[in-house]
C-alpha cells in the first residue's frame, strides 16, 4: 500500500495519492485511516438522513458520485472505493480528498470547517465563508507575502490543553482562472481538478507548513454593500452562529449523529479564546492586494 501524511493520520492507501505528503516515521502520529479499493453497497441500511448524493447513520456515510465512484467511510478509519466505470483517477481523488476526508474526521470526532488556513510567525489564521468568496485565492494571496499554507477546503480542528489545533491538510490550494490571472500564476502546465472543471491545483510543496498549530483568528469572509472593507467582530450568538454556518457538510452531522459533540466543539473553540471576525470585501479581485494588506495590518 502506498503510505502518506495527511490531517494528522498516517494515511494507508491502495491507490496513489500524489498530492499528500509521504510518510515518514513519526512516533507521534498513531491515527490509522485505510484507504481500500472494493464493493460498497448502493445504499445503507436505515439511514438517518439521505441527500442527493449521500445517506448517512451512526458510524458510516456512503457518498454516491455518478459515473465516479461509491465511497463508504465508516468509523473514522476507513474509506471503501468502488470505483464506477473506469473513472479518472482525478475525479476520484477530489472527491475522496474531500467529501471523503471531511465526513470521515467527523466520524472521529474532529472539528472540520470550510475553510482555509495558513500561518506566519505562530500567528495561524482561517478564513471562512461560503463557496467561491475568495479563501483559497486570499491564503494563496498571504503565501506570495510570506504565510504558510496549512490547508485549502477542510480545516480539521483538535483540542489540547484549551487550544484549538488546526492539522495540516497537504501542499496544494485550488483555483479558479479569474483567481489565477489576479495572482499572476502562470496556468500553463497546472493540472485541472477532473477534465470536467476548470479549477486547477496550484502544489505549494516548499510554503507548506506540516505541523499542528493552534488557532490565533477565524474570519469570516464576506461581500460588502458598498465599495469598501468593513469589519465587525463577532461576540456571543452571532459566534456561535457563524461557526455552525461554516462547519463542513452540516447535513453529515446530522445524518450521523453528531449535533450534539459539534455544538461542544464550537463553544470549546470559542472558550479557548479565539476571535471571530466578519471582513466584507469589494466584490472584485483588483482590490485582492488591499484585503491581504489589511489582513497583514490586524496580524502581524
Amino acid at each position: 500500500m502506498y503510505q502518506y501524511y495527511a490531517f494528522g493520520y498516517h494515511v494507508k492507501s491502495d491507490i496513489a495519492l500524489p498530492e499528500l505528503l509521504p510518510f515518514t516515521d513519526q512516533p507521534d502520529i498513531d491515527e490509522i485511516v485505510t484507504i481500500t479499493l472494493g464493493s460498497v453497497p448502493e445504499s445503507l441500511t436505515a439511514p438517518h438522513e439521505e441527500g442527493a448524493r449521500f445517506q448517512a447513520k451512526t458510524g458510516q456515510l456512503l457518498l454516491h458520485v455518478d459515473c465516479v465512484a461509491r465511497f463508504l467511510i465508516e468509523g473514522g478509519t476507513t474509506i471503501t472505493i468502488d470505483v464506477i466505470d473506469d473513472c479518472d483517477e482525478d475525479s476520484i481523488r477530489l472527491f475522496l480528498l474531500g467529501s471523503c476526508f471531511g465526513a470521515l474526521m467527523q466520524q472521529q470526532g474532529r472539528f472540520v470547517l470550510h475553510g482555509s488556513a495558513v500561518v506566519k510567525d505562530d500567528t495561524c489564521l482561517v478564513f471562512l465563508g461560503r463557496s467561491g468568496i475568495g479563501k483559497s485565492t486570499l491564503a494563496q494571496a498571504l503565501c506570495q507575502t510570506g504565510f504558510q499554507m496549512l490547508s485549502d477546503d477542510l480545516c480539521s480542528i483538535s483540542f489540547e490543553n484549551n487550544q484549538a489545533l488546526l492539522h495540516p491538510a497537504y501542499p496544494q490550494n485550488k483555483l479558479w482562472p479569474d483567481s489565477l490571472d489576479a495572482l499572476a500564476i502562470e496556468s500553463d502546465g497546472l493540472r485541472l481538478l477532473r477534465p470536467t472543471m476548470r479549477k486547477k491545483a496550484i502544489p505549494n510543496p516548499q510554503n507548506f507548513c506540516a505541523s499542528p498549530q493552534a488557532i490565533s483568528k477565524l474570519y469570516v469572509l464576506a461581500k460588502s454593500k458598498e465599495d469598501r472593507f468593513e469589519r465587525e467582530l463577532l461576540k456571543g450568538a452571532l459566534a456561535i452562529k457563524a461557526l455552525q454556518e461554516n462547519s463542513y457538510r452540516k447535513q453529515y452531522i446530522n445524518g450521523l449523529g453528531l449535533n450534539k459533540p459539534h455544538f461542544h466543539q464550537v463553544s470549546r473553540t470559542l472558550s479557548s479564546g479565539i476571535a471571530v471576525e466578519v471582513v466584507s470585501r469589494p466584490d472584485h479581485l483588483s482590490r485582492l492586494s488591499e484585503l491581504v494588506d489589511l489582513i497583514r495590518g490586524i496580524d502581524l
